[in-house]
């Protein structure tokens, strides 16, 4: 995934905590809210994704009819890809 470095010259979310963006660094606001979508990015990519909702819950159904099942899955739309995923916890 290859993004234009951002203005401030933060090349990577790693750079900042996450405590420094407002005390420490003065950042905008723009910059914290990039940082904080380019995490939520970097998050996102780990999990799989479906397309609609009826495949997302097709897959919920079967993991929970598996040996090492969790205890709930739901689907939802992700506000940061657009797509579906599955969560463990209620939203």
């Amino acid at each position: 995934m290859n993004h234009k470095p951002h203005p401030s010259g933060i090349r990577s979310t790693e750079e900042v905590p996450f405590e420094a963006y407002d005390t420490h660094m003065r950042l905008s606001k723009t910059e914290v809210e990039w940082i904080m979508y380019m995490r939520q990015l970097k998050t996102c990519a780990r999990k799989r994704d479906y397309s609609t909702e009826e495949e997302a819950m097709r897959v919920a159904v079967y993991r929970l009819t598996c040996k090492d099942r969790p205890e709930s899955l739901q689907p939802y739309r992700c506000p940061v890809c657009n797509f579906w995923h599955l969560t463990r916890t209620k939203q």
